[in-house]
């Protein structure tokens, strides 16, 4: 069994009003889907598809103020690779919380 398997992927989820935050602060998004509701379907979508393959899929609720705050603090531009770090670091904490 692989660590995906076991501890599960974190996955940035967002809900409509942090969608039109991340939209408006992030250096990369052109490469975001146009809408909130067509990124909802691509995600759920994306989920149903990782989760076929054998992997748990954690849902980390992104709270864009405080991604941010997080992005200055640790000298990271709010780009796609950052916000899996930060996801990734959410899951860890919600883990130690448990």
């Amino acid at each position: 069994m692989t660590i995906e398997e076991n501890i599960g992927i974190a996955f940035c989820w967002y809900e409509a009003g942090e969608w039109e935050k991340l939209k408006q602060t992030a250096i990369d998004s052109d490469t975001l889907d146009d809408s909130y509701e067509k990124w909802k379907s691509n995600a759920n979508n994306a989920i149903v598809e990782l989760n076929a393959q054998g992997l748990k899929i954690n849902k980390v609720a992104m709270k864009m103020d405080e991604f941010n705050v997080w992005c200055q603090e640790n000298n990271y531009s709010n780009n796609s690779s950052a916000r899996s770090s930060y996801a990734a670091k959410k899951l860890q904490e919600r883990r130690r919380e448990t």
